[in-house]
């Protein structure tokens, strides 16, 4: 055996002697990576992910929000009298149909103007809606102003996964991928803590207060992705990017990196895109698309968005000795907590053993969880000694949930498809998946008033079973592998 010292380091490995091949100097430069990410990379993904933050929190503005809308009280409800079930199932899923149009309208929007550009456009949109709702005092204005902010924060959805998979690399993307999930569990529970303890005018506001710092950073200093930048003939550009994003990496190593982004470039440069027609063209793609599309799904009928917006409310009605509010704070905690060991445990477990784990996982507690409200439901007289099933179960479903289902999607979507069409990818993603969200929200506040919750979670619980054979059968393992790598695999499958 020989020794060798990995440059700027301390630490001696140990490589077996003789030649060492490209694969295994690729090996040792990704390991040394790992240990040596930057600051200004973290500053970077940071910024891009309050966006996403700020996004999230509009997930659950309904939980907080619709007690008091539905409030006598004039101090309490802004818009002066009680809202109608059939207006709860607007404001809740008109934001949902309008992530159609979003996905439809930018799906070129980052390939067209930059990453960086189309993020920082579509904060400024969602900063602008969300002052409009709190500065209306009818029920109209809710249903444009949240539909407006769901525009923007869908095409934000689309251009912040493909900025964050181009400024890392093979060895951190799925890592960083897992950290830009958790911004959805952080701004959940920051929409928890803050909702119930201010008015809806003020929570309107702070859920956008974060979208401020990250405009300014961005137009400051936070740079392009250098996958762009190359991808428009900016060479010059995108070594800049990248030296600041890699300023541990010798300029030779930088010049590397350039020439890894420039073939994987070319290898596409001979397919023609033509929209979303382009996503059909080739094995790989199609096959990328219908794995995309199926965890999409799967996330969404695991009955994710319904359960975060009417967590509160559902509470509530459940009787337990927790209320609504602080049923959905120990959510949340627990939710982040869950999310940042997935983060850090993904890259040795595996992304499919965790999909696998988290699909069956969540599966069994949702049943309990309906079982619970049939009961309920049914004026079972043993309902009063069994309080605390709805509270275990779902706790038990957000662990299992953020161990996979949760955070993996996102990060794996962004993987699966060149850089050249990613952004229609995503797209089509999308909208098949808000139009998913719509159905699911606006159905859940009429359908539990008149049938029961019980259907819905019996729903979700099914799903959760039916998407474990889905990924068992038709996803790939790919950790460790490049973009290029996945797309030969896709290929061959």
């Amino acid at each position: 055996m020989e020794m060798g010292k990995i440059a700027d380091s301390k630490e001696v490995i140990y490589i077996p002697s003789g030649n060492i091949s490209d694969n295994q100097q690729e090996l040792i430069r990704d390991d040394e990576h790992k240990r040596r990410e930057t600051l200004f990379l973290h500053l970077s993904a940071f910024t891009a992910c309050m966006v996403l933050f700020a996004g999230t929190t509009d997930m659950v503005w309904t939980s907080p929000v619709i007690p008091k809308l539905k409030s006598n009280d004039s101090d309490i409800n802004p818009l002066g009298q009680p809202i109608t079930a059939y207006q709860i199932s607007l404001i809740a899923g008109l934001p949902a149909l309008t992530l159609v149009v979003g996905g439809l309208a930018f799906a070129k929007l980052p390939n067209l103007i930059g990453r960086k550009r189309a993020i920082m456009c579509m904060a400024a949109g969602m900063l602008a809606s969300n002052i409009a709702v709190a500065c209306g005092g009818h029920v109209y204005v809710y249903y444009v102003g949240r539909s407006a902010f769901s525009l923007f924060r869908g095409a934000a959805s689309i251009a912040v996964p493909i900025y964050l998979s181009e400024i890392c690399e093979d060895c951190n993307r799925v890592k960083f991928g897992c950290l830009m999930g958790l911004a959805n569990p952080a701004g959940n529970l920051f929409g928890y803590l803050v909702g119930p303890v201010t008015s809806v005018r003020v929570f309107t506001l702070l859920c956008v207060a974060p979208l401020v710092p990250s405009l300014l950073f961005f137009s400051t200093v936070v740079p392009e992705s250098p996958v762009y930048l190359a991808s428009v003939k900016d060479r010059v550009g995108s070594i800049r990017a990248l030296g600041k994003l890699r300023r541990y990496e010798e300029p030779e190593e930088i010049e590397r990196d350039y020439k890894r982004i420039e073939e994987s470039l070319e290898a596409r440069a001979g397919v023609k895109s033509s929209g979303f027609l382009s996503l059909f063209k080739t094995r790989a793609v199609r096959r990328g698309l219908l794995i995309g599309v199926g965890l999409k799904l799967a996330q969404n009928f695991a009955g994710v968005v319904v359960i975060m917006s009417f967590l509160g409310p559902m509470f509530n009605d459940a009787g337990t000795r927790l209320s609504g509010n602080s049923v959905a704070i120990l959510v949340g905690i627990v939710k982040i907590i869950t999310f940042l060991v997935t983060s850090f445990t993904v890259e040795k477990v595996g992304r499919r053993p965790l999909l696998l784990f988290s699909c069956i996982g969540s599966g069994i507690p949702l049943f309990f969880l309906g079982l619970y409200f049939y009961w309920k439901n049914n004026n079972q007289m043993f309902i009063e000694d069994i309080r605390w099933l709805p509270i275990v179960c779902i706790l038990g479903y957000i662990i299992f949930f953020s161990l996979g289902l949760g955070p993996i999607p996102i990060a794996l979507v962004s993987q699966l498809f060149p850089s050249d069409i990613i952004s229609v990818a995503i797209s089509f993603t999308m909208t098949i998946m808000a139009i998913v969200v719509f159905l699911l929200t606006s159905a859940y506040p009429i359908v539990s008033e008149i049938l029961g919750v019980h259907y819905f979670i019996w729903l979700f619980s099914m799903c959760c079973f039916v998407s474990s054979g889905f990924i068992y059968f038709m996803v790939p393992e790919t950790k460790g592998k490049s973009i290029l790598e996945i797309q030969k695999l896709l290929e061959k499958k």
